[in-house]
């Protein structure tokens, strides 16, 4: 748990660029989650309404967190993960 769930000092940089406890809180909880599932949320809208004061802020820490941490969707990378699939067999 400790591994997923702990805020290293490059992340709380990141979370201290929010402006108040609403945007800092929502995204520290994204870097986690993506950290502990190996993906974000289906539904970024899932995130509760009260962690946002405006609804495009949760896709926009959504596309920080990738950029910032070299993530790609596993559509992005699936013809190659296939093709290193394929030449592991």
């Amino acid at each position: 748990m400790e591994r997923f769930f702990h805020l290293d000092d490059e992340d709380r940089r990141l979370i201290g660029k929010r402006r108040g406890d609403h945007p800092r809180l929502g995204f520290g909880l994204q870097i986690v989650t993506v950290r502990h599932l190996g993906m974000f949320l289906a539904d970024p809208l899932d995130v509760p309404v009260e962690l946002t004061e405006r609804e495009k802020t949760k896709l926009e820490h959504a596309w920080e967190i990738q950029q910032e941490y070299g993530l790609s969707s596993f559509a992005a990378v699936e013809s190659e993960l296939s093709a290193w699939i394929a030449d592991q067999a």
